[in-house]
Order: C-alpha cells, then sequence, then structure tokens
C-alpha cells in the first residue's frame, strides 16, 4: 500500500515523500495546501510536479510556495488503485530568495490626507520597468506618475483626496503577470505621526576613570525595562540602566582609565524604537601633568681634594613636592631636604671632590633639571 513520507520545506517549495512496495500514481495522489493562519486554500495557486511516478519512491513537490505556515492534506495512490488513509502534515516556508517576487518595503510608510507624496516601493526577486502600475486601495489615492528605477525599486507621486478617509491601504505593484502587493504598507493620517526622538543628554561629558550617572531624556517614546542604552565613543561600559519614566532614562557608566578623547553618540533602544542623540556625549581623557625642574645655582664648583657643602633651589612647575620628596642629583649621594613647597625645595648637598660635568636632577617624577659642577 502507498505511504505518504516526510514533507519538507525548501526554497520557497514543499516536498513530499511517497513509497509504495510496487508502483506509485503519484500524478493521481491528492495534496491540499492552506495556510496555517487562514485556513486559506491556496493549492491551485501553485506549481506542482510529481517526481518518478509509477515507481516505488516520488514525492509530489510544490514550488512559488510563498514565506509562511501550512497545514497539508495527502492521500498518496499507487497504480493498483490503493490508497493510503488521508494524512495531516504541516511545512513551514522560511526562504524565498530569488524565486518569488515580493515586496520588501515602502518608504514612506504613511501620507498627509489632502497631500501629495512621493512613495518608494522597494521589491524582491521582482521584474519592474516602464510598464508597471502601482496601485493603492485605499480611495481617494490618486498615482500621479510611476518611474522604474530598476527592476527592484519603483517610484509612485501620488495624490490623496481631501475627503479620503484615515486607514491603512495594500499596495500593489504589477508588471505583466507578476502582482506584488504591500499588505497594509501605506496609511492614511491627518497628521503627521509622532516620532521618537533625543532631547537631552545630562551631564554631556565625563572623565576618563570616572563612573558616571547619565540621564537621556526622549520626546514621543516609550523607554521601558527592556531599553538599552549604548555609547559610541571607545572605552565606556554600561554597568546599568534605569527607566524613569517613558520619556527619560538614566544609564549609569564608567569610563575607562585609559579612554580618549572622544564626542560620540548615545543611542536608546527600545523594541522597534531607536533614538540616537548625535554628538550628545563627550569624554575627556586623563591629563598627565608635566613636571619640570630648574636648580639654582646652575654651576658649582667642586673640591679639588676635599668635598664641598653646597645649598641649592630645586623650583618645579606643575610639581607636588614634600620633605618626604625623593630629588636625586647624579653623581651626589648625600642630598638633604632643608625646606619644601609644592614648588620649591631647598636642600644640602655634598659635592664630591672633583666631580665634573652636566648632571640629571629629579625630584619624585619630575625631570629636567640639571646642574653643572667644575
Amino acid at each position: 500500500a502507498p505511504v505518504v513520507g516526510t514533507v519538507t520545506a525548501g526554497n520557497c517549495s514543499i516536498s513530499i515523500a511517497l513509497t509504495d512496495n510496487k508502483a506509485l500514481d503519484v500524478a493521481g495522489s491528492t495534496a491540499v495546501v492552506k495556510k496555517g493562519d487562514t485556513g486559506e486554500d491556496i493549492t491551485a495557486t501553485l506549481t506542482r510536479a510529481n517526481t518518478n511516478d509509477g515507481t516505488a519512491a516520488g514525492s509530489i513537490d510544490f514550488t512559488l510556495v510563498p514565506k509562511g505556515s501550512y497545514t497539508l492534506t495527502i492521500v498518496a495512490k499507487d497504480k493498483a488503485n490503493n490508497v493510503s488513509a488521508s494524512t495531516a502534515r504541516t511545512a513551514e516556508v522560511t526562504d524565498c530568495t530569488g524565486v518569488i517576487a515580493a515586496c520588501k518595503s515602502v518608504d514612506p510608510t504613511y501620507g498627509i490626507i489632502g497631500e501629495t507624496a512621493v512613495v518608494t516601493i522597494m521589491g524582491e526577486s521582482t521584474s519592474f520597468g516602464a510598464t508597471s502600475t502601482v496601485a493603492f486601495s485605499c480611495t481617494g489615492v490618486t498615482v500621479d506618475s510611476v518611474t522604474a528605477n530598476s527592476a527592484t525599486e519603483i517610484i509612485a507621486h501620488i495624490t490623496i483626496a481631501a475627503t479620503a478617509v484615515e486607514g491603512k491601504c495594500d499596495v500593489t505593484v504589477t508588471t505583466g503577470a507578476e502582482a506584488v502587493t504591500c499588505a497594509d504598507g501605506f496609511e492614511l493620517l491627518t497628521t503627521p505621526p509622532l516620532v521618537a526622538s533625543c532631547k537631552s543628554v545630562s551631564p554631556a561629558e565625563g572623565d576618563a576613570g570616572k563612573s558616571v550617572q547619565v540621564t537621556i531624556t526622549g520626546e514621543n517614546t516609550t523607554f521601558d525595562a527592556t531599553s538599552t542604552v549604548n555609547f559610541s565613543c571607545a572605552g565606556i561600559t554600561v554597568a546599568s540602566v534605569t527607566p524613569n519614566s517613558a520619556t527619560q532614562i538614566t544609564a549609569n557608566i564608567t569610563i575607562a582609565a585609559t579612554a580618549a578623547d572622544c564626542t560620540g553618540n548615545v543611542t536608546v533602544q527600545t523594541g522597534t524604537e531607536t533614538i540616537t542623540c548625535m554628538n550628545k556625549f563627550t569624554v575627556n581623557a586623563t591629563v598627565v601633568p608635566t613636571c619640570t625642574l630648574t636648580v639654582s645655582p646652575a654651576t658649582i664648583k667642586s673640591g679639588i681634594i676635599f668635598p664641598r657643602i653646597k645649598i641649592i633651589t630645586i623650583t618645579g612647575t606643575g610639581s607636588d613636592f614634600s620633605k618626604s620628596s625623593d630629588v636625586k642629583i647624579a653623581g651626589i649621594k648625600r642630598i638633604f631636604i632643608l625646606k619644601a613647597s609644592k614648588t620649591q625645595i631647598k636642600a644640602l648637598i655634598i659635592v664630591p671632590a672633583q666631580l665634573k660635568g652636566e648632571k640629571a636632577v629629579t625630584v619624585d617624577d619630575c625631570t629636567g633639571g640639571k646642574v653643572t659642577f667644575n
């Protein structure tokens, strides 16, 4: 007896495997394909092939199957007129790349009653051309002109009557036998829809190495617990996000100590809603203070036989000296700080006999000091 086997969904296709112990009558076998959501029978709209008819293993192959979920009712038959029990199967077609002409997008998705609009329809696997026509299902929409930019892009200039009624329309592009419909792809409105946007970011800056609480305020937004916040500048980590209301959200961020100077965007994502605050947050890189030294006197005479005791003054720019500062002079081992302030040190040094030449002087992280011995 014939047996209904596996049902496989492919690229805009559904294949039903059949087997028999002798010879299948694939052409005489029946398969009804219905949409899973509406129950609409679409079998007559599909292209059917009967593969390996008259053999022990064959298949019913449907092509030009649009993406979607389907229920199938199948009865297999063999050449001896034996039939299988009616068998129910399901299939999910998820890909129709390059096979079936379809609507990809309509932009803009709305028009204002009493005004004109330029609407771009993008298709997929379409053959738009000079003979293509565009129609809107809403009453009161007149297509003034149509221009096909490519096989997949067409532009319609429309006029919306002042008497038109708010509502959604199907947009259909017809090219010969090819008809592509963007279901509910366009909407008639009396006023433009509210658009979510960024109003402010506060504070508008943060320093490298710091944690900052940043509040983003939106307009016509729907911030909630699922919202995420992203900063485009490198080195910023969002530790937590708290929605204060539908239009205000707070992000606790940490800025890496190594972060560079940057002015970047702040983006809040809530489902399909995205707002971007362009160039609204600035990172200030860590400023490493530059400390330089001068020494007075700049020249010291060393002894011929015996060491000499000298008092020198070291002045720093950008310094933070103290009596515990580490003073170093090349060639001198005994250095005693007598007095110190943030910018100046008075020190007693013991100069070895015969010490000659220019010697480097440093205090803590401050460099650049020089003193010459002769």
